[in-house]
């Protein structure tokens, strides 16, 4: 029974065709016990407390109810979605104020408080397909803090997010997500849900970031967007692996970190734009955005700035490291070019795989091997230890008149001689210089001396390849009819 009825009709008057007509706008109804509210409504009445009272008013489209009491929200809205099991926080409000609109497939409610914050849920009932979002807009960290730590599986999730923050939350078929308004510590964050607070992670402060959550299948997916800077943690909950991903983070904001990574100082004087960082338990991937002074950077690396190593700069390239039984690898990686320095107790050993033989000119020139450009074409690979420099070549290479033009002597007495696939090594050892020319089991090489005297030697080669010249040479005709197999030669100014 109800003890009072408080009825209030809103009228407007319309004049048409010169007639007046008055049109109901509003109709407000107050004091209504939740027991005795109406079978419209079945969700409302099975979740409100049954003591207070709601008020009702109808028009513009749009159905308020108005309730004197305080209500958990999120079982209100539980029940709205018939979905006992929905991942929404517990919200309590007091006197609240809950909207009702539906056009077509699409139903909305509202729910409204002097707490300051509003609380949205939306369901769009087609038969097609059956979407819905929640949503929670102005509302302090604090309010919903367990909730929050849910989501991230930290328990002490208040050390890490300013209880005081206001967030948005929005909650949909593709995950849970938070909209921080203020300053987030990601790393800290990200190391608390991985467990680990000495995981080696860059310092990663954002400024009112989003966070979205979500799991499909044996993964997890954490990610913070801020502007254009992205930050992702996945977790593998099966084998609890990890990968942690970053998307143009500027490189001046990092410098510490990479300066500790890598050990060297100031490595923005060789990186020109920002990069991406993907971080495994087992590697280190950082994908640079714009031109790397590659060369100078690993001679910053190795502390050694007269290493003798090419020039040379990459754009966008990709650059990994990883450390393993005293070895520490870094690659860098742009297209099919690929360089890579390895490091550990006994030296060093610097790569570079398919790399235009144009490109290196300059490198080629300061070991001697002059005009080289007129020998060989197209890509070599290149390996540098503190013992020689090399590079191995495709194709046939006429390495009698490379050695001329290394000598600087066209007349220089020795058998004409091409090789295949050859590698070309440089190295020099007590006032000589030699250059060593390897293929199959057939090795040349060509040693200068600080006296300006030379030796010429020829292992494993094939006699045939050499009976025209020891014919001429040693004034033998017809030597291939005496001597079979392989045979060494060597040839000097002394």
């Amino acid at each position: 029974m109800v003890n009072r009825l408080v009825l209030e009709v809103s009228l407007q008057q319309k004049t048409v065709d010169g007639a007046t007509k008055l049109n109901w706008q509003t109709l407000n109804v107050s004091d209504i016990p939740v027991s005795d509210f109406g079978e419209d409504f079945p969700a409302l009445k099975d979740v409100l407390p049954g003591a207070g009272q709601v008020g009702l008013e109808l028009g513009n489209g749009k159905i308020q109810v108005k309730y004197d009491g305080n209500i958990d929200i999120s079982q209100l809205v539980k029940a709205i979605a018939n979905n006992d099991t929905f991942p929404i926080p517990p919200l309590n409000l007091n006197n609240p104020k809950l909207t009702y609109s539906k056009e077509g497939d699409e139903t909305q409610y509202s729910f409204t408080s002097s707490e300051g914050f509003t609380i949205e849920y939306g369901r769009n009932n087609s038969k097609d397909y059956g979407t819905y979002n929640f949503n929670v807009n102005g509302i302090p960290v604090g309010k919903i803090i367990d909730w929050i730590g849910t989501q991230f599986n930290v328990s002490n999730i208040g050390e890490f997010i300013d209880k005081d923050l206001i967030v948005n939350i929005e909650v949909a078929q593709d995950g849970q997500f938070i909209y921080f308004n203020g300053n987030v510590d990601i790393s800290a964050l990200v190391k608390a849900v991985i467990g680990n607070d000495t995981l080696s992670l860059p310092p990663l402060n954002m400024e009112d970031p989003q966070f979205k959550h979500f799991t499909k299948g044996n993964q997890t997916q954490y990610s913070f967007t801020s502007d254009n800077i992205e930050i992702e943690y996945i977790r593998n909950n099966q084998d609890k692996t990890y990968e942690f991903r970053t998307k143009n983070i500027p490189v001046g904001d990092l410098t510490k970190w990479l300066n500790t990574e890598l050990g060297i100082n100031s490595i923005d004087q060789f990186i020109d734009g920002g990069f991406n960082l993907e971080l495994t338990p087992d590697n280190k991937s950082i994908n640079f955005t714009g031109n790397v002074n590659v060369s100078e950077l690993i001679k910053a690396i190795a502390k050694d700035e007269n290493l003798l190593i090419p020039s040379l700069n990459l754009e966008n390239p990709i650059f990994t490291y990883s450390k393993e039984d005293g070895e520490t690898q870094y690659s860098f990686r742009a297209g099919e070019l690929t360089i890579g320095y390895i490091k550990d107790n006994k030296g060093y050993k610097f790569i570079v795989e398919k790399i235009p033989v144009d490109n290196i000119t300059d490198w080629l020139n300061e070991l001697g091997l002059t005009s080289i450009k007129d020998f060989i074409s197209g890509d070599v690979n290149i390996e540098v230890t503190p013992d020689k420099k090399s590079i191995s070549v495709d194709g046939d290479v006429d390495i009698s008149a490379l050695v001329k033009a290394i000598a600087g002597n066209s007349e220089l007495l020795i058998p004409s001689l091409n090789l295949k696939d050859p590698e070309i090594a440089y190295s020099t050892t007590d006032g000589k210089t030699q250059y060593s020319f390897t293929a199959d089991n057939l090795i040349v090489k060509y040693i200068k001396k600080d006296d300006k005297t030379y030796e010429f030697k020829a292992e494993g080669i094939p006699v045939g390849k050499l009976t025209q010249w020891i014919e001429d040479e040693l004034n033998i005709n017809n030597i291939g009819r005496f001597i079979t197999g392989n045979c060494q030669c060597q040839s000097g100014f002394q």
